[in-house]
């Protein structure tokens, strides 16, 4: 049995329940205390998916690091790369790399939508891209992106 009108298939363990209680024959169909304990199972187990907002402030505090970061190298009064620690090299790598993982990240995000698959996590994660962006050009936020690529501060 499927549901008409539903453009995904059934979960299969509600598929296997509907089936049960739809046998032709009473006596093989589960008690009514199996179905209320099998949908109270199901209902617990359907979480909702946050991951979307994880990724999100995942680039969030990644932006605040890399934001606090390029100060305290400032700071340094470095006079050029060629005498820089590696970690600063190492840094300067990161911050270069950052804005290829948002515009890589919202691509990704994008095709989740054309594509229909996982759209609320994509809708969350290109929200909160979207405001960091907003919130960086209206200077909230100090701008990581003037100046790209860095090759100094």
């Amino acid at each position: 049995m499927s549901l008409r009108g539903r453009s995904e298939p059934l979960p299969d363990e509600l598929q296997s329940l509907l089936d049960a209680m739809l046998e032709a024959d009473p006596a093989k169909r589960p008690r009514m205390s199996v179905i209320g304990e099998r949908f109270a199972w199901w209902a617990r187990r359907r979480i909702p998916d946050l991951s979307g907002l994880f990724i999100g402030l995942g680039f969030w505090i990644a932006y605040g690091l890399l934001a606090l970061g390029t100060d305290i190298i400032k700071q340094l009064g470095l006079p050029d790369l060629t005498t820089a620690p590696l970690s600063v090299t190492l840094f300067l790598v990161v911050l270069n790399i950052f804005p290829l993982a948002i515009f890589g990240t919202a691509m990704y995000q994008i095709l989740l939508l054309i594509i229909q698959r996982n759209r609320l996590r994509a809708v969350i994660v290109l929200t909160m891209l979207a405001l960091m962006l907003l919130v960086a050009l209206l200077g909230w936020i100090p701008s990581l992106f003037a100046g790209y690529p860095f090759t100094h501060f």
